[in-house]
């Protein structure tokens, strides 16, 4: 089960009593969209509102949060949960020193950057066993608003070296440049890999071909696949079988219109029986 907390990728309609999102600090995603209600009163994508910087004290009440949900997944019957630090989501948001402009603990050098997530690991490790506990991250993310900055390689080798000491289930990396990112720099993956050298998966465009050629390259132990599932149900079938892949419609993702192209996509016994009608 992937838990996550967006932080400022969301809107003040999905808020209690409209209140302001929360992040690393009291800046907007430019560029960031989230799903909520229009100035309409209907359900759509909205610009991303601006949030207010989370109080060090809140900090804590967030990690709980991750606990509980954790602890849930379990008891609801989960292998394990995924920490999901990708995607300029709200641990991202602390990690990016572009975003983070704090003066406390959380804030300033990388050790400070990394505090947070690293707590939330622990603390999630501390209920369920680390080895229940995967983390999602995306480095240099650049989506809803994410930039660059001084010495982001050395974030996040440094979170890698800090994943080494705890070895969790897994780390899962995630290439933006399927979902309009950017591509991980050149060499980095294989940076990563040396510093971090538990379990590794990587999801981002893959197809069962360049997906089993990484897996015998060695740098990798397993793939994810997230789109191909959309719009193939029956994805490892069709992957164990050689059968055509569907491609998702992009207009389907997050919302879309609610008409048609996300729930009802056909497997491949239906889709070849209509094609033989």
């Amino acid at each position: 089960m992937q838990l996550w907390h967006v932080g400022r990728v969301s809107h003040t309609s999905l808020q209690p009593g409209g209140a302001a999102p929360v992040s690393a600090s009291a800046q907007r995603g430019e560029g960031a969209f989230s799903f909520a209600i229009g100035p309409d009163g209907e359900p759509g994508q909205q610009p991303a509102s601006t949030p207010r910087a989370l109080e060090t004290e809140e900090v804590a009440r967030v990690t709980a949060d991750f606990v509980t949900a954790a602890k849930r997944a379990i008891r609801a019957g989960f292998d394990g949960v995924e920490i999901h630090g990708a995607n300029s989501y709200l641990f991202e948001q602390f990690l990016n020193a572009n975003s983070n402009l704090r003066t406390d603990r959380y804030g300033g050098s990388i050790e400070n950057r990394m505090r947070f997530l690293l707590e939330t690991i622990d603390a999630v490790a501390a209920e369920i066993g680390m080895n229940r506990v995967g983390v999602r991250i995306s480095p240099f993310g650049r989506l809803s608003g994410m930039q660059g900055y001084e010495g982001e390689a050395d974030t996040w080798l440094a979170l890698a070296q800090a994943l080494e000491a705890r070895q969790p289930a897994y780390v899962h990396l995630s290439d933006q440049l399927t979902i309009g990112g950017e591509a991980m720099p050149a060499g980095f993956p294989s940076q990563f890999c040396k510093t971090f050298t538990g379990t590794l998966i990587a999801a981002g465009g893959f197809t069962r071909e360049t997906g089993e050629q990484a897996l015998k390259d060695g740098a990798l132990d397993l793939i994810a696949f997230g789109k191909p599932f959309i719009a193939n149900p029956d994805l490892v079938e069709r992957m164990q079988n050689g059968w055509p892949i569907n491609t998702p419609s992009r207009e389907a993702f997050y919302g879309g219109n609610g008409a048609a192209g996300y729930t009802d996509f056909p497997t491949w016994d239906e889709e070849k029986d209509k094609i033989d009608e």
